[in-house]
């Protein structure tokens, strides 16, 4: 398995974990419970890759970023951004800012078509 897979593999697979620790000392809807499980994970994915970075190593690739963020990461990846000040400048990066706010439109309709649909 390559390196780009594995990343991509791991933030999904902690993020089933997290949300399973969750949702058992929770009694949160288990979509909140997801979006704080992959909102820490995608944060963590952009600390390892701010390091890996700066050692020039093996780097998270940007699929797997984007992926974490789409799929109900963005705040995790937004305070990324900001925290580690990384992938932060729009104009070489501008794909980071547009899963941003496509990852929080999916959720804010999966959220609306669950709770009001």
């Amino acid at each position: 398995m390559s390196i780009r897979v594995w990343y991509g593999v791991l933030g999904l697979g902690l993020s089933l974990v997290l949300l399973f620790l969750l949702s058992l000392q929770t009694s949160w809807w288990w979509y909140w419970n997801w979006l704080v499980a992959t909102g820490l994970v995608t944060f963590a994915l952009y600390g390892i890759d701010k390091v890996q970075a700066k050692r020039k190593g093996n780097r998270v690739p940007n699929v797997a970023l984007h992926l974490m963020a789409m799929i109900g990461g963005f705040v995790g990846a937004l305070f990324g951004r900001i925290v580690f000040n990384h992938k932060s400048n729009v104009r070489s990066n501008p794909l980071f800012l547009v899963t941003l706010i496509l990852g929080f439109l999916i959720s804010g309709a999966f959220i609306y078509w669950q709770w009001f649909l």
